[in-house]
């Protein structure tokens, strides 16, 4: 930096310093990829028992609630109730995304 003596010299420097600090940054502090490990105690044993859990709040939800909320909950029960007993993949599916 001593010797230059125009703006361009200096200019091409100070980006030969930058690209150095970057370098170096990357170096120092270089972020490792982590491998996500799936959950592999997840089955069909405890999907079908939290599917069980969710008829059982919804069943205390309509238990609990009044007026036009508990016609809404009986709605509810009934056609999530029949989509359990039917085991189709759809209701399953349509049941967890509108409850959860």
């Amino acid at each position: 930096m001593e010797e230059s003596n125009n703006q361009d010299h200096l200019a091409k420097a100070m980006e030969e310093l930058q690209k150095a600090i970057f370098a170096a940054y990357r170096k120092a502090y270089r972020i490792k990829k982590f491998n996500l490990k799936i959950n592999k105690c997840w089955n069909q044993y405890l999907q079908i028992k939290g599917k069980r859990i969710e008829l059982q709040a919804l069943k205390r939800r309509n238990n609990k609630s009044q007026g036009d909320n508990k016609r809404k909950y009986q709605l509810l029960l009934s056609k999530s109730t029949s989509r359990a007993k039917q085991g189709g993949d759809e209701g399953k599916e349509e049941f967890f995304l509108v409850h959860l």
